[in-house]
């Protein structure tokens, strides 16, 4: 049986620090590399059982015991290394945060972490004595430690107070690192909340700053009142916008926020709607598409009813003159919600609505990019097998009205693409790529 993370943690420890230690030109920044990758992996792995360090030779919480040595291995590197090597070991712990570690699962648990105080205490000492770069690499540790450094009162005091530094970036790292604390601790997320009203409406604040407090609205959603707060001023800073940076950063932190609370969506679907009307900037009209998106990726039901969700967003595909961004945003999400609700949509509702999907997909294939005309042969392949493959269609008898309508269409797609080529030798790649996916829909 293969070594699992945990049983390899002791040579991976001893092979770290010696790694570490070595006069070979490159030769830490490739071990700091190393044990991020094995930490990922070891973050996904579930814990030991009994019956696993028996089988292993390992004794209890041994696993537990090196985890906390290559942490403090990692602490030290970050506090006697040169700024490549600090930048090496804060990139580590931000992948582990934005693949989603959660504080009670994986190996950063506070079950499996033991040395936290040793670790801040490292990290702080950097941020005393250290140039902006560094203050601002420390402050991202914070961050990344959230779920430990929320109960220190010395990295509260450190991320609050850097909010009000004059430097960019280190008060960008600084509202990283606060909504990170946000997430976890309700009374950080308060005074957070404050002070991120005051940034936003002072015109002494710059536009980076701004964009940086506009994405740490996402953060503030650790309790309903945290994110109903949130979301109200949110919304209000964003109707009185008339920048589209941050216009677009707001709309996409309050879906994230709408996204953690069911209560939010309603409000946030009619938000959403109203950027998709032809007199928003296309960048408004695609980022609320793919907002739309986002709340669907996260499984929250949509209201009103998904059948006038479904006829705005044909109204928007059926626009004149479509941009090709939002074309393809638009088709993404009448893909997303479609997917979700055939099972549930009447037999004989279908084939009128394959009716308006091959208009979308025929206008589609007239488009000068390729991407586009492909996504739009794989979306109607794809519904296509999934619609014919229920049972209902064919005991109503809707199944082979269908398979006729999907036929017919993809047989004129495939002539009308084919016949130019009749002499040509089909030298265009994209056509016949296309060709031979429209064939597979077939078969």
């Amino acid at each position: 049986m293969e070594r699992t993370p945990a049983a390899c943690a002791m040579d991976w420890s001893i092979q770290l620090q010696k790694d570490l230690r070595s006069d070979i030109p490159g030769k830490s920044i490739d071990a700091l590399q190393e044990i991020g990758r094995r930490l990922q992996r070891w973050n996904k792995d579930p814990k030991l059982t009994f019956a696993e360090h028996t089988m292993f030779g390992l004794f209890p919480e041994e696993d537990k015991l090196f985890l906390n040595a290559i942490l403090l291995c990692l602490a030290d590197a970050f506090s006697s290394g040169d700024k490549h090597t600090k930048e090496c070991v804060v990139r580590i712990f931000m992948k582990i945060k934005r693949r989603g570690n959660r504080d009670a699962e994986g190996i950063f648990s506070k079950e499996m972490f033991e040395n936290q105080l040793e670790l801040l205490t490292r990290v702080k000492e950097v941020f005393d004595e250290g140039d902006t770069e560094e203050r601002a690499l420390s402050l991202r540790l914070f961050g990344c430690w959230a779920y430990f450094a929320k109960d220190c009162p010395d990295v509260r005091y450190i991320v609050l107070s850097s909010l009000v530094t004059g430097d960019v970036l280190e008060v960008k790292a600084a509202y990283f690192a606060a909504g990170c604390l946000s997430e976890t601790s309700d009374d950080f997320a308060v005074v957070f909340l404050e002070m991120l009203r005051t940034t936003v409406s002072s015109q002494e604040s710059s536009e980076d700053i701004k964009l940086a407090a506009g994405r740490a609205f996402a953060k503030l959603w650790c309790s309903f009142s945290i994110a109903e707060n949130a979301y109200k001023l949110g919304l209000k800073l964003l109707m009185d916008s008339s920048e589209d940076d941050f216009s677009a950063t707001m709309l996409i932190s309050l879906s994230k926020i709408a996204s953690r609370w069911m209560l939010l969506v309603p409000t946030q679907f009619e938000l959403l709607t109203l950027f998709q009307s032809e007199d928003r900037s296309l960048r408004m009209q695609v980022t609320s598409l793919r907002c739309f998106r986002l709340l669907l990726a996260r499984e929250v039901c949509i209201v009103p009813s998904n059948a006038s969700t479904v006829h705005r967003v044909f109204g928007i595909l059926h626009r004149s003159e479509l941009q090709p961004t939002l074309q393809l945003e638009s088709l993404r999400l009448l893909y997303k919600i479609l997917l979700i609700n055939f099972s549930i949509i009447p037999c004989m509702e279908i084939p009128e609505l394959f009716q308006k999907l091959f208009v979308v997909v025929k206008n589609m294939l007239k488009s000068s990019v390729q991407s586009n005309r492909v996504f739009a042969v794989n979306v109607l392949a794809d519904l296509s097998g999934k619609v014919l493959g229920r049972q209902d269609m064919w005991s109503g008898g809707s199944g082979c009205t269908l398979a006729s309508q999907v036929i017919s269409f993809i047989l004129d797609q495939v002539i009308s693409l084919v016949t130019p080529l009749i002499g040509n030798n089909m030298a265009d790649f994209a056509v016949e790529f296309e060709v031979k996916s429209l064939l597979k829909t077939l078969f």
